[in-house]
Order: C-alpha cells, then sequence, then structure tokens
C-alpha cells in the first residue's frame, strides 16, 4: 500500500490513508481477508502503483477497480 501511496504523489490519498490505517489497525481481525494472500495481491498493487506514476489515469482507475473487486470478494467470502 505504501507503494501505490507514494507513487500517486497526492496529499489528500495520504491523509485519507493514514485515516483507514487506523481504522484497520484499530479492527484488523475483521478485515484480514482484505490483505490475505498478498503474493496474489501484489501485482493488482505494483500496476495500480505504475499506472499512477504513469499518470495513466484510466489505466489506474482500472488497476485500482480490479484490486478492490478482489479485496471486497475476499472479505464477503470470509464473512458467509
Amino acid at each position: 500500500m505504501a507503494e501505490l501511496v507514494d507513487a500517486s504523489d497526492n496529499v489528500v490519498f495520504v491523509l485519507v490513508l493514514n485515516t483507514v490505517r487506523r481504522l484497520y489497525l484499530d479492527h484488523a481481525e475483521l478485515l484480514r481477508a482484505v490483505v490475505a494472500d498478498h503474493d496474489r495481491l501484489a501485482p493488482l498493487y505494483a500496476r495500480a502503483a505504475k499506472a499512477i506514476a504513469d499518470h495513466a489515469d484510466g489505466r489506474a482507475a482500472g488497476a485500482i477497480a480490479t484490486l478492490a473487486a478482489e479485496q471486497e470478494r475476499r472479505v464477503l467470502e470470509s464473512l458467509g
């Protein structure tokens, strides 16, 4: 996630992430599925970070949507 934030070079994104980070740490047990099997998620984060660094808005949006959909699927699956 830090790679994505660094690539964005966006102060608002950094502030939002810092807020989310606190919520995540306070409720990590509920969100474990979001980061489970990080080896499979790493390429999705890397693709999003590269698109952001390249200022390729469409690619970035698509990469982030793919990542979010995968994480949503994992959370819903873990909740039963």
